[in-house]
């Protein structure tokens, strides 16, 4: 769920299956503030970009927070992405993550496995390249079919080498969707791989209707399986 009225929604419910979330910001509502109270959901800050409308709140909005999050796809221009070049990337690990006592999810990349200075091999030259640097969760993101699995276990495979490399502990998908408009049978059973993959958090981005409300009904019920 991505939304401010998607996360107040599932805050008012009793979600034993929803435990986090997130929305591209470091506050539930942008600029809002750190996100304070009792919250079913967890909610875990990102610094979106090294843009100062974010840099500027990032210290004020992260205090406390048990997980904060790296930059958005820097791998990827267009279409939300950071477009960062790695250089940049470590700077602004060193500079806004470093020395903090908050569990550290790296920046998440694009689910492309193949292409030079994308994806995986992006990450890659930025975990090479971070010296010093610690995290406590690899990140990575998914668009692609739902219904044959083949490409979903391969992306974690190759992530996971990268993981057990770099010693990092978890590895999260933290944003996630199907591009074949699966059905809710094959959600769940995507979900059922997810759970048993080696996955410690997922993601799904999508889980809300236009309004930002969270989906009811079958196909809602297969997300929150």
């Amino acid at each position: 769920m991505s939304s401010e009225s998607a996360l107040s929604a599932a805050n008012s419910f009793d979600l034993s299956n929803i435990g986090w979330g997130w929305n591209w910001d470091s506050s539930p509502a942008p600029a809002s503030g750190a996100a304070t109270g009792s919250l079913n959901v967890q909610f875990v800050p990102m610094l979106l970009t090294l843009d100062s409308s974010h840099t500027s709140i990032w210290e004020s909005n992260c205090a406390g927070a048990e997980w904060i999050m790296g930059f958005n796809e820097p791998d990827q221009c267009g279409g939300g992405g950071g477009c960062m070049q790695v250089s940049d990337v470590v700077q602004g690990w060193n500079t806004y993550f470093a020395g903090k006592s908050a569990s550290k999810v790296s920046p998440a990349t694009t689910n492309d496995i193949q292409t030079q200075g994308k994806g995986l091999s992006y990450m890659s030259e930025f975990l090479g390249a971070c010296t010093g640097c610690s995290f406590d969760a690899l990140a990575f993101h998914y668009y692609g079919p739902g219904s044959d699995l083949t490409t979903l276990k391969n992306t974690i495979s190759a992530y996971q080498k990268l993981q057990q490399q770099y010693g990092i502990a978890e590895l999260w998908i933290t944003e996630m969707a199907p591009t074949d408009g699966p059905s809710s049978s094959e959600i769940a059973s995507m979900l059922s791989f997810l759970d048993s993959s080696g996955v410690d958090r997922y993601a799904f981005n999508g889980l809300n209707t236009g309004s930002g409300v969270p989906l009811t009904g079958s196909m809602a019920s297969a997300y929150c399986s």
